[in-house]
């Protein structure tokens, strides 16, 4: 969340929350620092049970917001409760505010002493404490400074929640009463521009009342211009009159000019003209072979892309397995975790039992005292290895979103090396488009020298004889004209050829992206999946919870080859095998106590009535050349066919 900035162009100090401090605040035990955020930090998203609504609730609680408005009946209900602590006396959560001044890119400088941190506290006793600074401070100042940092607590427009979202936008783009409120009205509301309202009103009424007067002007204007018409027709048809007849005279004059010189000059015209359509001729034939090679320049460019784009994609190919060693390290790490913090429980417990055997045991006390110390040291060792670990962890995951970023630029370099090669198939084709035209043209002067030469009655037997000569050159110019015009076709096919080539690459770019969005999104699946597998295990190996039998796709094997065909023809495979209803039950209990999400289960004493038809059906033999699938599993146990 931000406070609003200054105008546009002048970069003055705002106001961002640097980070967070969560303690005790609902599904946090202890303190939990969530931050630091972005610069330009303005939403929380996420899967559900990622923590959104804790990070929201802590916000409205700091902000001011009562129980109710959480969602609660008290705010005592605010404070952690779990197996591991109870009974905690108070929840606590920090905002940490600074001011900052943007600068280029995704830089900014910090204004100096411009730190505060605002905090609340809930109590046991549905009693909460305000806090600024660590000092003491209560509801009222602390809205104050709020707003006087610019945050809308007047509107509630400093948080957006996901209701509101689809409330805003269902909206209608514009009022259609007055006292309703839509979309443009909400959003001059919140920029300000509310005010100019009236005041364009104001200028709308003025500038009607102008439009009638320049109206009333006009139609005066109007009546005028008819009454000189009228006067002015008899004028203009006597001075018509008389440009026509000397227009008449000049062109006639002009006419019997033109045809003694034409009759002069039309044999000399007519050379001139073979002369110049013979170098346009050239002109064209050089103009071709330039487009020819064009066009292969084109091919070999094209061909390099096409080379440029696999090697991408092998790229791709060895990042996404790197990727899947990375997942399976990242659950290792943390399945070494959970045995650490295991260890760490039960050294607890093995105190606690020393502790409450100290009265029994006199001549013990003094070993058993020694121990304690000694145990807290290991469990301090065994936490920091956990924090390492982690760290380890997250370390891994930031290097390989670079390499997926390293990937997703280099098909964008690719992409934006293909896009000036288009600007010179447009250009090919233009040019294309012209030599059309300039033979078109000559064509039609061919046509004017051959009319021309009819015309001409004064030429001798030797003109005669050139000009018989010359249309069987200008004829020969047709044909190559005509050549030219196949070749023009070709180069329009090699263009389609390499648009499609264009084409080609860029669904494949979008394959290549779809499928790396499908790995992680496989992988996020079968991370969390795995996760509440794990759990469930566990808890049935310590006695918790009975009759868990795994993951359904771990109950079978069958050959790899039949992997993608089994995937898609059962869609159960992530479902968890349960014996009883009852024990469904209980497993789902577990994971709601520990926040593990959701599961599906299949209960296996519900699909008994299945056994029969299961039995019948693999009585029914299927052709050798096409096995089915249910043949071809090989469950972990025979009951486990059904």
């Amino acid at each position: 969340m931000t406070a609003p900035s200054s105008d546009a162009g002048v970069k003055k100090p705002r106001l961002v929350i640097k980070k967070m401090v969560l303690e005790n605040f609902k599904s946090y035990a202890g303190a939990q620092h969530v931050g630091p955020f972005h610069k330009s930090f303005s939403s929380v998203v996420g899967p559900n049970g990622s923590g959104k609504s804790n990070v929201i609730d802590a916000m409205l609680f700091v902000f001011g917001k009562r129980a109710k408005q959480l969602r609660l009946n008290k705010v005592s209900e605010l404070i952690h409760n779990s197996t591991d602590f109870r009974n905690l006396e108070y929840a606590r959560v920090e905002v940490h505010f600074h001011q900052i001044v943007d600068k280029e890119g995704e830089d900014f400088e910090a204004v100096p002493n411009s730190d505060f941190v605002i905090a609340r506290e809930a109590y046991r006793n549905n009693t909460s404490k305000y806090f600024v600074d660590k000092k003491t401070s209560n509801f009222t100042d602390v809205t104050n400074l709020l707003k006087h940092h610019g945050v809308d607590l007047n509107n509630n427009r400093f948080l957006i929640l996901q209701g509101e979202v689809e409330q805003i936008s269902m909206m209608k783009p514009k009022a259609a009463n007055p006292g309703d409120e839509g979309l443009l009205e909400y959003l001059e509301d919140i920029i300000g521009t509310n005010q100019y309202v009236e005041p364009i009103e104001q200028k709308s009424k003025a500038l009607e009342e102008l439009n009638e007067k320049r109206t009333g002007q006009v139609n005066r204007l109007k009546l005028v211009e008819k009454e000189k018409d009228v006067l002015d027709d008899a004028r203009q048809e006597a001075e018509a009159f008389m440009a026509k007849e000397r227009e008449c005279l000049r062109h006639k004059t002009v006419a019997y000019q033109m045809y003694v010189k034409d009759a002069r000059d039309n044999v000399a015209k007519i050379a001139e003209s073979v002369a110049e359509l013979e170098a346009r001729l050239e002109e064209e034939k050089a103009k071709s072979t330039e487009y020819d090679k064009a066009v292969e320049e084109l091919e070999v460019v094209v061909k390099e892309h096409a080379v440029k784009l696999n090697e991408l994609k092998g790229e791709l190919d060895r990042a996404t397995k790197e990727f899947a060693e990375f997942e399976r390290k990242d659950i290792k790490h943390r399945e070494d975790l959970k045995n650490m913090k295991s260890r760490a429980k039960k050294l607890d417990e093995k105190v606690a039992k020393d502790t409450k055997k100290r009265d029994d045991m006199a001549k013990e006390c003094e070993a058993i005292e020694k121990e304690v110390p000694e145990l807290e040291a290991k469990k301090a060792e065994l936490e920091s290895r956990v924090e390492k670990e982690e760290a380890t962890l997250d370390a891994m995951l930031e290097s390989l979103k670079g390499e997926m970023a390293a990937i997703g630029a280099e098909l964008e370099r690719a992409q934006a090396a293909l896009s000036p090669w288009e600007g010179k198939i447009a250009d090919a084709k233009a040019a294309v488009d012209v030599a059309v035209t300039e033979r078109d043209l000559l064509a039609t002067e061919k046509e004017d020298a051959k009319r021309r030469f009819e015309e001409a009655k004064a030429g001798a037997e030797a003109a005669v004889a050139l000009a018989k000569s010359k249309t069987e050159e200008i004829a020969h110019a047709e044909s190559t004209l005509e050549s030219e015009r196949s070749r023009a076709a070709e180069r329009r096919e090699a263009e389609a050829v390499a648009k499609e080539q264009e084409r080609r690459a860029n669904e494949m770019t979008r394959e290549i992206r779809g499928k790396l969005a499908q790995s992680k999104s496989a992988a996020d699946q079968a991370k969390s999946q795995s996760v509440i597998v794990q759990s469930l295990m566990t808890a049935k190996s310590k006695g918790k919870i009975k009759g868990v039998l795994g993951r359904l796709g771990d109950l079978g094997a069958i050959d790899k080859k039949y992997d993608i065909a089994v995937s898609t023809a059962c869609a159960a495979l992530d479902y968890i095998v349960i014996e009883t209803t009852a024990d469904a039950q209980a497993c789902v209990a577990h994971l709601r106590s520990n926040n593990l999400g959701v599961a599906t289960f299949l209960i296996l004493e519900k699909q008994r009535s299945l056994e029969g038809k299961m039995r019948q059906a693999k009585k029914t033999s299927a052709p050798a050349s096409a096995p089915r699938l249910i043949d071809l599993i090989k469950p972990a146990e025979p009951r486990l066919e059904v």
